[in-house]
């Protein structure tokens, strides 16, 4: 059955395991430009895999939607099906490559929903933190369910740092090389205020970054940002007209 059949009959569970042709992988991309992702979520939810190649075209689809307000609804789909850092470096590029302040901006307000390979589960009687390590996701016969799953601990942190250093350096460079204050805005929740939670072959940038995030003019939170580009009519224009934020 070919992917245009199972989306008109909408029999997406019954045919989860289909290896998607050619035919199937432009019909995919068809459906993505004329309808959104969300049109194509049913199929990615329960699919067992997709071709690597339509990583990009399923986040620019993703960027090109008005509302990105819950990207917990997909990412964590987008995630299983190409891995954290596939989608990451994906996102990363699209941030540092593209023009459009709108589209740099969206692609940095959804960096925080990838990732976590890492789990505090409580702390021990020394207070030293306990952790659950590793991600997989298990198919339950309607839905794939995220599940801790055991291994070797170092292998884990060992991901998750490498994941969080190409983040951070790539978004300090960011933040450091675009001077819109927008575009920070949406890049400070991949920043961090200690100087000791950055690699440490970016002390110099860091600590740059850190002086400007702690400025008492930068704004930390939604209010604080649009009281910010009040008067400024191309800041004006990003934030409520391309990037859809009520003003207050």
């Amino acid at each position: 059955m070919t992917l245009e059949e199972i989306f008109a009959k909408k029999q997406f569970l019954k045919f989860r395991e289909t290896k998607l042709t050619e035919s199937d992988e432009k019909f995919l991309l068809l459906r993505l430009s004329e309808y959104g992702i969300y049109d194509v979520l049913p199929f990615l939810r329960v699919a067992t895999s997709v071709p690597k190649e339509l990583l990009k075209p399923i986040i620019i689809e993703v960027l090109d939607y008005e509302d990105i307000s819950l990207p917990k609804r997909y990412m964590d789909i987008i995630s299983r099906l190409f891995t954290p850092e596939n989608v990451l470096e994906c996102l990363l590029n699209i941030i540092s490559d593209n023009e459009l302040l709108k589209t740099k901006c969206k692609a940095a307000g959804i960096l925080s929903f990838i990732g976590g390979f890492m789990f505090a589960k409580g702390r021990d009687e020394c207070g030293k933190i306990l952790w659950k390590c590793g991600t997989d996701y298990i198919w339950d016969g309607s839905k794939y369910e995220r599940k801790c799953i055991e291994g070797d601990i170092n292998l884990f942190i060992n991901r998750s740092n490498s994941f969080k250093s190409c983040r951070t350096k790539a978004v300090v460079n960011e933040f450091l090389k675009n001077e819109n204050i927008v575009l920070r805005y949406y890049l400070l929740a991949s920043l961090y205020d200690k100087l000791e939670d950055y690699p440490t072959d970016i002390k110099n940038e860091a600590q740059q970054v850190i002086e400007i995030i702690c400025e008492q003019n930068f704004p930390k939170n939604a209010s604080e940002l649009i009281s910010k580009v009040l008067g400024d009519l191309n800041l004006e224009k990003l934030l409520f007209e391309e990037l859809k934020w009520q003003r207050k």
